[in-house]
């Protein structure tokens, strides 16, 4: 697991067939849409920039829903080697500190990711980097 990075143009709206079952449903995601933008597309406007770049790496389980709200977000996942992971996370003061605690907390997590992810390889959208071969370069 790694960052994931969601770039989002100012001003793109979400689809007006999000959730056609709910219109509840299509009214929060209007409401969602236009507060986050609002949070960071202030500043992205003053810098003078398009997009935005927000790098949550629980997002990582969320990428269908931010994409209802941003259809035209870009996603890069910045990935690691669980190993890697491990560790950073046992140096964490909020994430449990021994190994089989992290693993136990990261393991429902890698799941639901990998569970998304065939979908998500299909997706223009969606991007991985390999944080090793950044390194490496």
């Amino acid at each position: 697991m790694g960052r994931l990075r969601l770039r989002a143009r100012r001003g793109a709206q979400p689809p007006a067939n999000s959730w056609p079952l709910l219109p509840a449903a299509r009214e929060l995601i209007g409401v969602l849409h236009d507060f986050i933008d609002g949070l960071f597309g202030g500043a992205v406007h003053r810098s003078g920039k398009r997009t935005w770049c927000e790098k949550t790496p629980f997002n990582l389980l969320s990428i269908p829903f931010l994409w209802e709200l941003f259809p035209t977000a870009r996603v890069v996942v910045m990935v690691r080697h669980p190993r890697q992971v491990v560790g950073s996370y046992q140096d964490q003061p909020w994430a449990p500190s021994n190994l089989e605690d992290v693993l136990g907390w990261l393991e429902p997590i890698y799941r639901r990711w990998l569970g998304q992810r065939p979908g998500l390889l299909n997706d223009v959208r969606y991007v991985e980097v390999r944080v090793e071969e950044l390194a490496r370069e």
